[in-house]
């Protein structure tokens, strides 16, 4: 594939996913912000150190790095940027720049379901601390307020299980 549509696609990709969460993003920024801040700072250090300190002990070479970046953060436009600060080292051979650009998706494979794992056990046990919050009284998690009203006739709605279900796996985590 040629290079030119490759940087197309990942720019498409970057602009897509930066329309989609960049209203969402300057909403936050309102008085939940500093928290918001505290446990992003937080997981980006973490994860930065964790694939750092991993990649020095086990003595992997900058592409394995990056992909283990990449899966600490599960983020794979990590891939396109690593990759294409690879590509721009000038003092780098050609056949190196490939084996440590292919490192890359293979660390990225195996270490996705250990961020994943991570960032599932890190935003409900260490974020609401870090965010001052108590998931377990804030009002929203209650079903007897997130239940439906009462429906007249004696069939039941298709939407209003759905809603009575999505309630009580809300109470539930």
């Amino acid at each position: 594939m040629p290079a030119v549509v490759k940087y197309v696609f990942f720019d498409l990709f970057l602009f897509t996913t930066g329309y989609k969460v960049g209203p969402q993003f300057f909403r936050a920024l309102k008085k939940d912000a500093l928290p918001q801040l505290a446990i992003t700072l937080v997981l980006c250090l973490t994860c930065l150190l964790a694939a750092y300190t991993a990649a020095k002990l086990l003595g992997y070479d900058v592409g394995t790095a990056a992909g283990m970046l990449a899966g600490a953060f599960t983020e794979s436009t990590v891939i396109g940027t690593a990759s294409d600060a690879i590509n721009r080292v000038a003092t780098i051979p050609d056949a190196d720049k490939t084996s440590l650009i292919n490192n890359i998706p293979v660390a990225y494979a195996v270490t996705y379901l250990v961020g994943t794992a991570f960032i599932v056990w890190f935003l409900p046990n260490v974020g609401p601390k870090l965010m001052r919050v108590n998931l377990k009284e804030r009002p929203e998690n209650s079903v007897r307020r997130s239940r439906p009203p009462a429906v007249v006739s004696r069939r039941r709605s298709a939407y209003q299980a759905l809603t009575v279900r999505a309630s009580q796996v809300r109470t539930w985590i």
